[in-house]
């Protein structure tokens, strides 16, 4: 590949990345990383029943024609937040997303707080709470061209018709970026019926500082990225608690709406037998499924794309675990 075609290609993809509509990995199961939806939600606690530590952790591989396995996209998240006295909570968050091969590549690093404006964390009985969040951190993006193939190593005996082992003639360097990161966020709760309807609703910003990143000597900006989630507990009886679910995305002209709903049958004691779905416009439809006990979540969910993405068999299996710790963490605060 000459010069001249080779810094054609580069200012294409650059130009590309500039006007293609796309937004930050995310999760089908976004509801079981609150860190990683709003700041705000840092110390929140759905199931009134715990107050304590809460670690939150999250897996995703997705697969399509074009990636095969061993090559996937694959995302990990690691959370873990705790209460701090009437109104304070603070909380840690990591996640790490890569292309297939590894050729692309997101970590993210913060660490947040909360803070209740309206109502306390010594009171699961307020019927009105409204609480804010920031998140600082660092995010690392890093580009590692080494699979690429180019036209020097075409080989028609070789399976592919491409030889990786064979020169390239090509000098792409690996390149590894650094950002510092700030996220804010509202969340509003309601209490209404006695407990029998629990409110939840809540808008977050990410990438408030409105970084950038230079590539071949063309700057780029990191776009804001904006979260409107909604859901609604409602008990139908002693044993039926139904969840709906809604998360509204939206960055650079690029937004997803996910519509969907949790059931939660409760068989004894705190065991719970989880079922739901979910639909994302234009994009997937999700089935999820999982069980409760005690302070321990575990949930899986498989994505079938649709629309557009059905011709690609493109899918995704997720799954994710909470635990909370029943245990006072201060005096102040109620089991």
């Amino acid at each position: 590949m000459n010069t001249f075609i080779k810094y054609t290609c580069v200012f294409f993809v650059l130009v590309s990345s500039v006007l293609v509509h796309s937004q930050d990995y995310h999760y089908a199961q976004f509801d079981a990383l609150p860190l990683n939806l709003n700041p705000a939600l840092i110390g929140d606690r759905a199931d009134n029943q715990f107050s304590g530590v809460r670690f939150t952790s999250g897996y995703r591989d997705q697969q399509s024609n074009f990636t095969s396995a061993p090559a996937s996209y694959r995302s990990l998240a690691l959370g873990l937040d705790f209460l701090i006295g009437q109104r304070f909570s603070n909380g840690a968050f990591f996640s790490n997303t890569r292309s297939p091969y590894s050729i692309f590549g997101v970590t993210n690093i913060n660490y947040g707080a909360s803070y209740k404006m309206i109502g306390s964390n010594a009171s699961f009985e307020d019927k009105h709470q409204l609480s804010v969040g920031l998140q600082l951190g660092l995010l690392m993006k890093s580009f590692a061209p080494g699979e690429f193939t180019y036209d020097q190593q075409y080989s028609p005996n070789t399976v592919g018709g491409f030889d990786p082992s064979l020169p390239s003639g090509e000098n792409f360097q690996s390149t590894v970026k650094f950002h510092f990161s700030c996220n804010t966020g509202l969340s509003y709760k309601a209490n209404l019926d006695q407990g029998k309807l629990v409110i939840n609703a809540g808008v977050s910003i990410y990438n408030i500082t409105k970084s950038t990143e230079r590539y071949n000597g063309i700057l780029l900006p990191v776009p804001l990225h904006y979260n409107a989630h909604f859901s609604a507990a409602y008990k139908l009886d002693e044993r039926i608690t139904l969840v709906p679910q809604a998360l509204f995305m939206y960055q650079t002209g690029a937004y997803e709406l996910m519509l969907g709903s949790l059931l939660y049958y409760h068989l004894n004691g705190r065991n719970k037998i989880i079922l739901g779905s979910n639909w994302r416009q234009k994009n997937a439809v999700i089935v999820q499924a999982g069980f409760s006990t005690g302070g321990i979540t575990l949930r899986t969910s498989y994505c079938i794309g649709t629309g557009y993405l059905a011709q690609f068999n493109n899918r995704g299996l997720e799954f994710s675990l909470t635990y909370i710790n029943s245990k006072k963490n201060f005096p102040s605060i109620k089991n």
